[in-house]
């Protein structure tokens, strides 16, 4: 690739998952091509192997975000960036439509993942909720007071949202 290129307002094809959880709102609210089964992600942008985004327009249109990291470098990101995260672009950014409770995820902070080694990586989040219907709600950690010894005694009796922090 010519890494001299003009780098310009990029635009990226989505990708669009259905998940049993999933809904309908993808599609009405956002636009996301209509399915027969529920959809619960759009992908808007990702550098994660073998579901990265696709430039959709323009001279780099069908290539991935992950060459043109590769190829442009702190041109796209900036030294900083490019530096800290080690070449990968540190971004995943999706759309979510969950109709039904999502699993209860755990991602080790960046102390842990050097310990387990391996693919095992840190991971942020940040949620930004755009709708929810009446009585919706999600999870923040557990409840207070819950010490290792409850929360593996109730995983051992199938019971864990008994250990959770629900929020409306």
């Amino acid at each position: 690739m010519d890494t001299e290129t003009t780098l310009y307002p990029l635009t990226f094809a989505p990708r669009v998952l259905e998940k049993v959880w999933g809904g309908r709102k993808l599609s009405t609210r956002f636009g996301k091509p209509e399915s027969q089964k529920p959809l619960g992600e759009s992908w808007e942008i990702s550098a994660v192997e073998g579901r990265e985004s696709i430039v959709a327009l323009g001279p780099l249109a069908g290539q991935n975000l992950g060459e043109l990291v590769h190829s442009f470098g702190a041109r796209l990101v900036g030294t900083e960036i490019l530096e800290k995260y080690e070449g990968e672009f540190p971004l995943l950014l999706k759309l979510l439509d969950a109709s039904e409770d999502l699993s209860v995820q755990v991602h080790p902070g960046h102390a842990e993942a050097e310990k387990i080694g391996g693919d095992a990586k840190s991971k942020s989040e940040a949620w930004l909720i755009l709708d929810v219907e009446p009585g919706a709600r999600l999870v923040q950690g557990l409840k207070k007071g819950v010490d290792r010894a409850q929360l593996e005694a109730l995983v051992a009796q199938d019971k864990i949202e008994e250990s959770l922090r629900w929020l409306e």
